[in-house]
């Protein structure tokens, strides 16, 4: 097995388990055994006569959560400092587009702050199911923000698709 698709299947095994911790299955263990090469997916006490399988709605509610949370730590993490064609104005960093909104530092820190954290609880909701919506009704509620201010500078709508498409895969998670 060569390492792509040795690491194909692990993604795939991870993407199976993830569905199944979101099925809110007691007593999962995951057993990782040789560089991944083996995952297995065991319960540890079987509660119910009939095994559920993960759905195609699992699984598309994995994805949009990952979407949108490693997109937004990618924006505010890894990417605050550099150019992007989506920056507001001419702005060249995070930062310079807060301020071509005419918004000051501490909101620039406070938005942040929000996006970050409500990312994070997007990740966490894999684990606490709880998380998942108002996560994504408060991420929901900064990207109609983001696309505002695009609109308040009179920015090409081109700049402002990023916003939108968050905002509709946050509300999309929402309601799933």
């Amino acid at each position: 097995m060569t390492r792509m698709n040795s690491f194909r299947g692990c993604l795939g095994l991870f993407l199976v388990s993830l569905a199944q911790l979101q099925h809110n299955w007691r007593g999962i263990c995951l057993q990782f055994q040789r560089e991944c090469h083996t995952l297995t997916l065991t319960r540890a006490r079987f509660h119910h006569s009939r095994i559920v399988l993960p759905t195609i709605m699992d699984y598309l509610l994995i994805a949009l959560k990952l979407i949108v949370a490693l997109g937004i730590l990618n924006v505010w993490l890894l990417r605050s400092g550099k150019a992007t064609a989506y920056r507001g104005k001419n702005a060249k960093t995070l930062r310079e587009e807060f301020a071509v909104y005419g918004l000051p530092f501490p909101v620039f820190c406070l938005i942040g702050f929000l996006k970050i954290g409500f990312a994070l609880a997007l990740l966490a909701s894999f684990w606490i199911p709880s998380l998942a919506q108002p996560a994504a009704l408060g991420m929901g509620t900064l990207m109609l923000g983001a696309f505002v201010m695009h609109l308040k500078v009179k920015d090409p709508f081109s700049k402002a698709v990023p916003s939108l498409a968050v905002l509709a895969l946050c509300i999309a998670i929402a309601l799933l």
